[in-house]
């Protein structure tokens, strides 16, 4: 309970920092963990010190401040939210999920990575860079050599979402049906497909 009356969900100091001496405990070695201290509680000094003595192991720790980029990265954490609402919770998780696609990468899928590159090839080349100027799904698609069933296409397309490459809204265009899509940062784009980078120009 906190002194203004309210409550406060937090884990005892020295239990949180037991969890993070047995999660690096259990990797091969600690040139294999990955410790984030997220900037939106406090951080008591248990886990603080423990983390700093895992770096000087060798394991990779990150202590980011709010409304910056992990150190590497390219999404931004959001800045401090009282409210934590949907928007502040889409941002961290980005963060948090391009962190870790960078320090754990998975080998794609040949077929999969040249889909995803053909459809940021085609919004490339009309410059569908924002919500004002983006293209229909059913554009999208046709830039793409490979005829997949709906549930691939959105397979990909989630993928790329959690990437931070591309965004999209629903068409709310007089008339309009289904999604609309953009490529939401170039930078991830261009890591993501380099041989696309004359196409961002």
């Amino acid at each position: 309970m906190k002194q203004d009356g309210g409550f406060l969900l937090e884990s005892p100091p020295q239990h949180a920092a037991t969890l993070l001496d047995q999660y690096a405990e259990a990797a091969p070695s600690y040139g294999d963990v990955v410790v984030l201290l997220l900037p939106y509680a406090r951080i008591p000094a248990e886990v603080s010190g423990l983390a700093d003595i895992q770096a000087d192991l060798g394991a990779r720790v990150f202590k980011p401040q709010p409304n910056s980029c992990i150190q590497g990265c390219v999404a931004k954490l959001p800045a401090r939210s009282p409210r934590l609402d949907v928007k502040f919770r889409e941002e961290m998780l980005r963060a948090i999920l391009e962190l870790i696609d960078r320090e754990f990468p998975e080998p794609d899928a040949d077929e999969d990575r040249q889909i995803a590159c053909d459809i940021i090839r085609g919004l490339a080349v009309h410059s569908k860079m924002g919500p004002q100027n983006h293209s229909h799904e059913d554009d999208l698609w046709k830039a793409c050599q490979v005829n997949l069933k709906p549930g691939g296409r959105e397979a990909i397309i989630r993928r790329l979402m959690v990437k931070g490459i591309l965004d999209r809204k629903k068409n709310n265009s007089a008339g309009g049906t289904g999604w609309v899509y953009w490529i939401a940062e170039v930078k991830l784009a261009k890591a993501f497909c380099p041989d696309l980078a004359p196409y961002f120009e």
